[in-house]
């Protein structure tokens, strides 16, 4: 029995052609919590940390799964991808972001889009102060204040009072 090979599609694998996308077994986008069930950033440009297969050399990165940037590399880490930039398919305002990531081998066998969600929040929230007026003084040691805030997009996470000398 005689065997040949292809010497034109030989590969790590062998005689043959490679035809094994390499394995993405997810990816995270890093966040906080917040009162979105998926995590909330203000960071344009978040941490997005990849779990690859050691084949894996060029990477894909979309926010709607069609219009990709493509690094020319792979990195476990990507930290310039920007979620508020119209050019690979995100929104250019507040609110989630699905990222969708694919990696391939040095032949070009891409896996399928792996996925992170999150919600992009770069509005402050509004604050009112109702009570004591504006410029106002007080000789009492006690002062009661009146305030409310809100956020249509990762919620209020706290408030900060500072009380100055009165020097």
């Amino acid at each position: 029995n005689k065997m040949y090979a292809d010497v034109n599609h030989f590969s790590d694998y062998g005689p043959g052609e490679d035809t094994n996308a390499p394995t993405l077994s997810g990816i995270t986008i890093t966040d906080a919590s917040c009162s979105q069930a998926q995590g909330c950033t203000t960071d344009a440009t978040p941490t997005i940390t990849l779990n690859a297969s050691s084949d894996a050399v060029d990477t894909n990165v979309s926010c709607n799964g069609t219009t990709w940037r493509n690094y020319g590399s792979y990195s476990s880490t990507i930290t310039n991808f920007d979620i508020s930039s119209a050019s690979y398919g995100c929104s250019t305002s507040d609110g989630a972001r699905t990222v969708y990531v694919k990696v391939a081998d040095n032949v070009g066998n891409w896996t399928s889009a792996a996925t992170d969600t999150t919600y992009y929040d770069s509005t402050a929230p509004s604050i009112s102060i109702s009570s004591p007026d504006a410029n106002s003084t007080s000789t009492s040691s006690t002062v009661t204040l009146t305030y409310s805030g809100s956020d249509s997009g990762s919620g209020v996470r706290g408030y900060y009072v500072k009380v100055d000398s009165g020097t």
